[in-house]
Order: structure tokens, then sequence, then C-alpha cells
């Protein structure tokens, strides 16, 4: 098998004499701007049939609005967050008042049924101790009620009577003819029903205290009251706008694609030459010029090519 020899190849400028007569035409490649904007300044030495350098810096655009709307995209999108956070606290908030509120109305029942189970205790004792003290009571009758109702048309009879004497109290007084002790007899009348109103209501509340009708019927209005602040907070908590999230998320969206945009119109707000070595065919642009994408700005002829 014969040697192998190696060599490293370098890239080297050489001098290529052609052996014709005619004109070498150099392709032109232009150059268009990308985004929108006012020219601020032009490279030194940016003349027509001057030498550029792959990637070389031509223009620079005023960054001004391009920053403007960076700004005001990232301001829209911060303030966006903030609503959403806030949307969130509500949520939260909503639902920590759902919890609190079943809570409350949990503990309502609660405290009901321990009221019922002390009046069933207590009806019971005292519905023993009523059957002791007679005997003549039917097994199948509820005494306790029974001795209620008693109370109770012991109080109407009362106050009705206690009505009666102050009104012939004081249709006496209103005439001179009565004699005083009379008068005297008939306030002794008037006072002695008053007191038998009294004692027959206050027989009436004893009672209720010991069958604890006063503290189940205020354990039944936490419980409609606890109901009641169930069903609002339940009702706030529907009534949030599921929708205005949605709506959020893609105004969010929208802000950052803008925020994106802002960005990369920053980053070519400096326009550069070709990625290739070449000579300035024309310049059609100064500074000061108004430009928008597409707008032709040079043309450049790419000496490679020769």
């Amino acid at each position: 098998m014969p040697p192998i020899r190696s060599s490293r190849l370098k890239k080297t400028d050489y001098q290529v004499v052609i052996q014709a007569q005619g004109t070498l035409k150099f392709p032109l490649v232009p150059i268009h701007a990308e985004v929108a904007g006012r020219i601020k300044s032009t490279a030194q030495d940016f003349t027509p049939g001057s030498k550029v350098q792959p990637g070389q810096p031509l223009w620079m655009l005023d960054d001004q609005e391009f920053l403007d709307a960076l700004t005001e995209a990232e301001a829209t999108i911060q303030q966006i967050l903030t609503e959403k956070e806030l949307q969130h606290v509500n949520l939260r908030s909503l639902k920590n008042a759902v919890s609190i509120a079943q809570a409350n109305l949990d503990r309502a029942q609660a405290k009901l049924d321990l009221e019922n189970t002390l009046n069933l205790k207590a009806q019971s004792d005292l519905e023993t101790k009523l059957r002791e003290s007679n005997s003549d009571t039917d097994l199948g009758q509820d005494i306790v009620a029974k001795r209620l109702n008693e109370m109770k048309r012991n109080l109407s009879e009362a106050t009705y009577s206690h009505e009666e004497a102050k009104r012939v109290l004081k249709k006496a007084r209103n005439k001179a003819e009565v004699e005083p002790l009379v008068i005297k007899l008939i306030a002794e009348d008037a006072m002695e029903a008053e007191s038998l109103m009294t004692a027959a209501n206050d027989q009436i509340r004893e009672m209720e205290l010991k069958l604890r009708l006063p503290q189940i019927n205020l354990a039944k209005q936490e419980l409609e009251t606890s109901s009641k602040q169930l069903e609002k907070a339940m009702r706030d908590l529907a009534e949030l706008p599921l929708a205005h999230e949605h709506e959020l998320m893609a105004r969010l969206h929208a802000a950052r694609i803008d925020q994106k945009k802002a960005r990369a119109n920053l980053n070519r707000v400096v326009i550069t030459a070709p990625p290739f070595p070449g000579v300035v065919s024309r310049i059609t642009v100064k500074d000061g010029d108004r430009v928008v994408p597409g707008t032709l700005m040079a043309e450049i002829q790419t000496a490679d090519h020769a």
C-alpha cells in the first residue's frame, strides 16, 4: 500500500487573472428595514463604494417608541397579575366565609339539638313530679302541657280582671259622687288582680325555664340566622364572575405577546450588513427618515461571487 501524505488547508487571498474580455456583474443584495422607526444615526464611512464587513452595524433607529411599548406591556402585565391576585384573594375570602357560615350553622344545630334533649329530660322529670302529686291523672294524658295551658288560662283571666279593675277604678275616680272608701276598695281589687296576673306570669316563666323553652327559641333564632348567613355566603361565591378569570388570562396572554414583540423590536433597531463582505452599491435613506418594515435602505454588491 503506498504511503499517505496529509497537509492542513489554509484559506488565503490570491489574485485571479481572467483571460477574457467583458463586464463582471456582482449580484446586488438589498437591505430592508424590519421594523418601523426613524433613522437616528448612520455608520461613519458608510457611503456608496465603501466596503462593509459581515454583520457590521449600518444604522441605528430611534428606540424610544419601542422602549415605551415595552414599558407599557410590562405595566399591563403587572396590572393584570395584580387583578388576578385580587381575584384569588376574593375567592379565598368567599370560600372562607362559606366555611365559617357552615361551622356556625353546625354549632347552632348542635345547640338546638342539645336544648331539645334537655327539654325532653326536663319535661319527663316535671311530668313524673306532677303525676306523683296527682294520682288521678290519666297515664295517656300530657300532664305537662295541660298544666302549662292551665297557667296560661289563669294568666289570661288575671289579665282580664286587672284590665276591668283599672277601667272601673278610672270610671269611679271621674265621678264626684263616688265615696272615697269605694274608690279605695276598687283600687285594692285592681292591685290584687295585678298581683294575680304577675304571679301567673311568673309561674309560666318558671315552668318555661324549667322546660328550657326560652333557650330553645333562642337556639332556633340562631339556627335561622346561621342558615341565612350560609345561604348568602354561598350565593356570593356562586356570583363570583368566573368569566372575569378567563378574560384576565386572555389579556395576560396578549400583553405577554406585546412584551415579546417590543423586546424583539428593540433588537432590530440596529440594522446590520449581510453576513458576507460586500461593497455599497447605493443608499436610499438618510438620517431622520422614517422607515417601515420592507423599506429598501441600501443595496450591497456581493464581492464573493466574483
